[in-house]
């Protein structure tokens, strides 16, 4: 069919040819502009080239939506681009992904750090190798939470999270003045917490600069300004350790709790070096009393097990506390009339976890008090056994495999050559125990023969 300047005039008088189901005029002005009609009388613009060997037809749109001129204009920088091998279809796939982006986006800086906060933990609860242990996800819920809620121990209302304050806000809020401002209202009150917030949230922050939809909105290195670092807590570290002297005052404090539980948790923590939440979900079938064996949970890696040895005291402590609680027990099914069976956890709580949470509450505190000394953490327990461990004269390598440190990084002998087998462990790890007794002035535990059993023997 002949080529004709499209006009106006032309572009009415178009119609179908008899027979056919559509017609197409071409404009003679623009390479690869045509005008379709078809049977039932539409009319619209298309363009159509040779593309890679083939014929490409591409729909401009409807002559009552586009002008002649207007439709000259998009055909001429289609055969711009098909010219240039650039391929039109193409294209428009990518402006229509560019306009979702964009949409998403929107609609990210305009949610509240709340959204990918959650997912962030979710991400690294779930993820394969290394995922976050109970403890730092309880930590991040800690700091995220609402607050004003009827504490579920004691009176008053909870606390809000530490974070949430920079959580609630959008990322266009979330700027330096903000930021310096939250951490210079809260170090003062608590420097030791706000300076964990603003590691948390640093974290956070890179992990939002390397996500595909998140990268794009945050402003780089806002957490590493000078003015925001130079707010930020600067907490040393704790160095508080029981001295031998405070040994005998401190086992007297511990055994005035009304808590056999708390009372054997407590003493197994100094004994062991075990970090808290390692202990506290220790469970009975992990205590292996004929091989003298401990079997916790390690922290570092929560996919694995931590084998320790069984100590004398600490088994004779574990083998009395079982004793009282399958009594105590047995007296609450009898009058209850129930079949209540034991938990499986060695230190068994009624709280929702099922597992002593803190044992260093505040009766704890007030009996350190009584003897003359001041409160110490679980974790300062575990930093004595450390100290003490050093003060029996048992290497360092020992002294941190039982407590399950890593060895240093580039200490290759450390840490794939030498092989403590657990008898090994357990004689180093029994001089320790009896350093301890002996300057708590407590008796040692002996083997009495006729009940095959160990026991304090006077």
């Amino acid at each position: 069919m002949k080529k004709e300047n499209f006009t106006a005039g032309r572009i009415a008088a178009f119609k179908c040819a008899e027979g056919k189901q559509q017609t197409i005029y071409w404009d003679a002005k623009t390479p690869g502009l045509g005008l379709r009609v078809t049977k039932a009388g539409a009319k619209s613009y298309i363009f159509e080239t040779r593309f890679n060997g083939k014929t490409l037809r591409i729909t401009i749109g409807d002559d009552r939506s586009y002008s002649i001129s207007q439709a000259q204009v998009i055909a001429t920088e289609l055969k711009s681009n098909t010219d240039k091998a650039i391929d039109p279809r193409q294209l428009k796939v990518d402006k229509l992904v560019l306009h979702e982006a964009r949409q998403v986006r929107e609609k990210s800086m305009n949610d509240t750090l709340l959204v990918p906060w959650e997912e962030y933990i979710q991400e690294n609860t779930a993820k394969i190798r290394e995922p976050w242990g109970q403890r730092h996800i309880d930590d991040h819920m800690k700091m995220s939470v609402v607050g004003g809620e009827k504490r579920k121990r004691g009176a008053g209302l909870t606390q809000e999270g530490l974070l949430r304050p920079l959580l609630v806000l959008n990322f266009k809020q979330l700027n330096q003045t903000v930021i310096t401002k939250w951490l210079q209202d809260n170090s003062q009150g608590r420097p030791t917490q706000t300076a964990l917030a603003y590691r948390l949230l640093r974290a956070f922050y890179n992990w939002l600069s390397e996500h595909d939809i998140y990268k794009d909105l945050v402003v780089e290195d806002l957490l590493a300004t000078k003015k925001i670092k130079s707010n930020v807590p600067k907490v040393l570290p704790r160095k508080v350790s029981l001295q031998r002297e405070q040994l005998a005052s401190w086992f007297k404090a511990v055994k005035s709790l009304p808590s056999q539980v708390q009372q054997v948790y407590l003493q197994v923590l100094l004994l062991t070096g075990a970090r808290r939440e390692e202990l506290a979900e220790l469970q009975w079938n992990k205590v292996d009393f004929k091989n003298k064996a401990i079997e916790i949970k390690d922290k570092v890696d929560d996919s694995r097990l931590r084998t320790i040895p069984l100590t004398p005291y600490v088994a004779i402590l574990l083998t009395d506390l079982k004793a009282e609680l399958k009594s105590m027990l047995a007296a609450r099914n009898h009058r209850s009339k129930t079949k209540e069976q034991l938990s499986e956890y060695v230190f068994p709580s009624s709280g929702s976890r099922g597992y002593i949470v803190s044992p260093t509450h505040r009766m704890y505190t007030e009996a350190l008090k009584r003897e003359g000394l001041e409160h110490l953490a679980a974790h300062d327990l575990r930093r004595s056994f450390a100290t003490m461990g050093e003060e029996a004269d048992v290497s360092d390598g020992v002294i941190k495999q039982i407590m399950g440190h890593k060895p240093k990084s580039g200490d290759t002998t450390e840490a794939h050559y030498k092989v403590r087998t657990i008898s090994r462990l357990r004689d180093k790890h029994i001089e320790i125990e009896r350093w301890i007794l002996d300057q708590a002035g407590i008796e040692q535990p002996k083997l009495v023969e006729s009940s095959s059993r160990l026991a304090l023997v006077k």
